[in-house]
């Protein structure tokens, strides 16, 4: 055993577990087809409402985003960022 010292203390942490430490689930909604809710229904107020946002999306989502931007002007929109990926095809083609 250590000699209880300076520079062998032992710090111990307190987790307070009553304290909020999760953001507010309106931050992360679900979409639930019970609740008949779409993820346009809580995507295009966002969008609508930002003037600066990124998006990342995946590659076979490409013409989704076309649609959207091409029949609807979003004035307030000044910066948008849009990050594209892909999925690998695992069986090969």
């Amino acid at each position: 055993m250590l000699p209880n010292n300076e520079s062998n203390k032992v710090i111990q942490t307190f987790i307070d577990f009553d304290k909020d430490k999760w953001p507010d689930q309106i931050l992360f909604p679900l979409i639930i087809k019970a609740q008949s809710t779409t993820l346009q229904s809580i995507v295009d107020p966002v969008i609508e409402e930002s003037t600066e946002y990124m998006i990342i999306t995946r590659f076979t989502s490409l013409s989704n985003l076309i649609d959207l931007f091409g029949s609807r002007d979003f004035s307030s929109n000044r910066i948008v960022k849009i990050l594209i990926g892909f999925e690998p095809n695992i069986k090969g083609r």
